[in-house]
């Protein structure tokens, strides 16, 4: 996780962010591996596995990763994200979030992470500084072997996906949640890392799981 008092140096940032994308695609090669024995149709959605409950559980904590970058973007990043601010916004702005990750590094100090929905409610109230990240988490995602669309940040409450539950079982309880790690939940939650590595519309090269747009299984390119 991001261990910080302050914002991030843009260097820094940077790193993080291409860091955040090979994790993306090495979970995703992991996802593929899974999907030789159990190949990815409507059908076989509620088929879980330990394998998937460990791959979850990666995803997810990569996902608290990215929004935990995203909160301590320096002020260098606005106009790269798409942001709006003026200066003196930019100046309330950076006081808001300097208690913000006060906050984060408290809650490390006694070995806890910022929620899922702490990290993503902070960011949505200041959408004018995160810009196209903020923007770019409501758009649906197309499934190329399945030829359809999911929203992988769908809620069932405010803020919080439904993968995100299926991780906090998991977290306190692999055994009795080992049903909920299925393949839906594998999906959705590694669709919404894919939004948030891919905001910026960075070109995949990999081999296809995920299109921002309605693409055929072989003329995919992104």
């Amino acid at each position: 996780m991001v261990c910080v008092l302050g914002t991030l140096g843009t260097n820094e940032f940077e790193i993080r962010r291409h860091f955040a994308y090979t994790e993306y695609r090495r979970f995703k090669g992991d996802f593929f591996n899974f999907l030789e024995y159990v190949p990815l149709v409507n059908k076989n959605l509620t088929v879980s596995s330990p394998k998937l409950s460990s791959l979850i559980t990666d995803v997810c904590e990569q996902i608290l990763d990215c929004l935990e970058t995203w909160v301590a973007a320096p002020r260098e990043t606005v106009k790269h994200l798409g942001g709006t601010l003026i200066l003196d916004d930019i100046d309330v702005f950076e006081a808001e979030q300097k208690r913000f990750l006060v906050r984060m590094e408290k809650r490390k100090e006694e070995h806890k992470s910022m929620s899922y929905p702490a990290l993503y409610e902070f960011i949505k109230k200041h959408s004018a500084f995160y810009g196209t990240l903020c923007h770019s988490v409501g758009d649906n995602v197309f499934v190329i072997e399945l030829q359809d669309s999911i929203h992988p940040f769908t809620t069932a409450r405010r803020y919080i996906p439904r993968w995100w539950y299926v991780y906090n079982s998991l977290k306190h309880d692999k055994y009795k949640a080992k049903e909920r790690a299925n393949l839906r939940a594998a999906l959705h939650c590694l669709a919404a890392l894919y939004r948030l590595v891919t905001y910026d519309h960075k070109p995949d090269s990999s081999p296809l799981l995920f299109s921002m747009i309605k693409v055929t299984r072989f003329s995919a390119t992104g």
